[in-house]
C-alpha cells in the first residue's frame, strides 16, 4: 500500500518533544546533582530535590502515555436510553475521533473494525474528525478504507468534524504553523465512495426496526 510519510514535523510533534524536555531534563540534572556534590543545593536537600523530580518524571511518564500509548487504546462505553413512546430496541454505535495520518493508519482502522463488527450495532455513527491532514494533496483519507466492509452490511452515516475543515481558516487562509487545510470535500467524497451515508447540514428519517 502507500507510505503515508510526513514531510516535517508536525506542531504536535514539537510541542511533545519540547514537554518532554522540560520534563525530564531538569529532573535528571537534579538527581544529578543530589548524588555528585556535597555542596549543592539538592544535595542539601535531599528530600525536596527528590520531591520535585518525582513530580517532574511523573509528567515525563504521562505525556509518553498519552503519546504513545493512550492514542493506541479502542475504548467502548455502554449506554442505555429510555425513550417514551419508543417500542422495541436499537443498537447504536457511535465512532468519533479516529484521526487517521500521521499517528493512526490502516491497521488501527481496521482494529476499529473488527470492534464494530463484533458489537453487531443497528446503525453506525461517525460523529466527525475521521483525519488529520497536512496538506492539501496528501491522501492519508484512503486510510479510511476499511470502513467499507462495515458500510456494506451496517446503515453507516458519517459528518465533518473541524479537522476535515481544517485547523487555521478557510483553504486560503491556512496559518503556517498549523498546516492544516480544509479536506472536507476530499473525505466526503472519499466516504460516500465506500458507502458512508455523508451528512452536511442535512436530516435523513429512516427506519430500523420498524422504527
Amino acid at each position: 500500500h502507500r507510505r503515508h510519510q510526513k514531510t516535517m514535523p508536525s506542531f504536535y510533534d514539537i510541542l511533545i518533544v519540547l514537554a518532554i524536555v522540560a520534563t525530564a531534563l531538569p529532573a535528571l540534572i537534579l538527581l544529578y546533582h543530589r548524588t555528585r556534590t556535597d555542596v549543592s543545593w539538592e544535595y542539601r536537600h535531599k528530600k525536596s530535590s527528590l520531591s520535585i523530580s518525582a513530580v517532574l518524571l511523573i509528567g515525563t511518564a504521562l505525556i509518553l502515555y498519552g503519546t504513545f500509548v493512550e492514542p493506541l487504546l479502542l475504548v467502548t462505553n455502554r449506554q442505555e436510553i429510555d425513550l417514551e413512546k419508543f417500542s422495541g430496541e436499537i443498537k447504536l454505535l457511535a465512532l468519533s475521533d479516529i484521526h487517521v495520518g500521521d499517528y493512526n493508519g490502516e491497521a488501527d482502522v481496521q482494529k476499529i473494525v473488527k470492534r464494530i463488527l463484533e458489537l453487531r450495532p443497528d446503525i453506525v455513527v461517525i460523529v466527525g474528525d475521521h483525519i488529520i491532514a497536512n496538506s492539501k494533496s496528501d491522501n492519508r483519507v484512503e486510510l479510511l478504507a476499511g470502513l467499507r466492509e462495515v458500510a456494506q452490511t451496517i446503515p453507516t452515516y458519517a459528518v465533518p468534524g473541524n479537522h476535515e475543515y481544517g485547523i487555521g481558516g478557510h483553504e486560503d487562509n491556512i496559518q503556517e504553523r498549523f498546516k492544516f487545510p480544509n479536506q472536507e470535500k476530499e473525505v466526503r467524497e472519499f466516504m460516500e465512495s465506500i458507502g458512508i451515508r455523508y451528512l452536511r447540514n442535512e436530516v435523513e428519517k429512516i427506519n430500523i426496526n420498524d422504527n
